[in-house]
């Protein structure tokens, strides 16, 4: 305890003594604010928040696990839902948004998937990364990788969509573009991570941003496909401790579901993962994961 309190009182002496810059000030206050926050949720107990610049490989291996064993969690809860459809009968599946980790593709692994993955992502830096993870265990299907923003690509559909944990990245993406930034950069950066998501309510049109999703998603999904949309507590949010913002997205969310719903989609959730609530090892629970169909007759 001795040695934290000496630290905080030479961050104390030094910021009174030093004229700082605005943005310097601002970077300051929102890397406290996570510190704080973090401590009032009870983060540190049980998560390592490792200096970059600290050579430790106890800890950075530990790490490193804590992340895989949550991949590979999330890929098994997926692979539940999965196994409820007759992949023989899908040999194209569109994997949106996916970003660094193949979380569907550990899925189709686990489930000996033979047909084709087409994964549509705008940041070219995270399908780099999710290519070469995924060729660390060799799946029997084969990968296309298409680096666009999937607002504008339509001419690409499948009759099974996943769109898992994507309502946040999309938002975030928006800001990007609005303000010209790199997306890489928001994520890889936890100050600007943290101010982002505090602009966005203020910068984003939400509404707007709902309908643009619900007919962007609408257009890659064939007539009698199924799309699987999932939201969920991640985490990176509970690390953080970042509940405005995960309200925030989960209220998206639900406003997405209910749009798709009015325009024709049927929920199909009961008969691929009612069962999910049973398997312990789940990363997320029923509530978080919904199947639609879209008929033919939706427009």
């Amino acid at each position: 305890m001795k040695k934290i309190l000496t630290i905080l009182d030479n961050i104390e002496e030094f910021i009174n003594k030093r004229d700082l810059t605005e943005i310097e000030a601002d970077n300051i206050y929102v890397e406290l604010y996570a510190m704080l926050e973090r401590l009032r949720n009870g983060n540190y107990k049980y998560t390592d928040f490792v200096n970059r610049n600290k050579y430790d490989i106890y800890r950075r291996t530990r790490e490193f696990f804590i992340y895989f064993k949550s991949y590979y969690n999330l890929a098994s809860t997926i692979s539940k839902v999965l196994e409820t459809f007759d992949l023989k009968n899908y040999p194209h599946i569109i994997d949106l948004c996916p970003g660094w980790a193949p979380k569907l593709e550990i899925a189709l692994k686990q489930l000996d998937y033979t047909g084709e993955v087409t994964v549509i992502d705008y940041s070219n830096e995270a399908t780099n990364e999710l290519t070469d993870f995924i060729q660390l265990f060799k799946p029997e299907f084969s990968v296309n990788i298409i680096n666009k923003n999937i607002y504008d690509l339509h001419n690409t559909n499948a009759s099974l969509v996943v769109a898992n944990h994507i309502i946040d990245d999309l938002l975030i993406n928006e800001y990007c573009i609005l303000h010209e930034k790199n997306l890489v950069d928001i994520y890889t950066t936890e100050t600007v991570f943290l101010e982002t998501i505090q602009r966005i309510p203020e910068e984003i049109n939400i509404i707007e941003f709902i309908k643009k999703t619900v007919l962007t998603l609408d257009k890659y999904i064939s007539n009698n496909g199924y799309l699987i949309i999932s939201q969920y507590g991640s985490l990176t949010d509970k690390n953080l401790g970042i509940s405005n913002w995960v309200k925030l997205i989960t209220d998206a969310f639900q406003q997405v579901i209910q749009s798709l719903k009015e325009i024709g989609y049927k929920d199909h959730s009961q008969y691929h993962s009612a069962e999910l609530n049973k398997y312990k090892e789940r990363y997320f629970n029923s509530n978080n994961i919904f199947i639609l169909r879209k008929n033919e007759s939706t427009n």
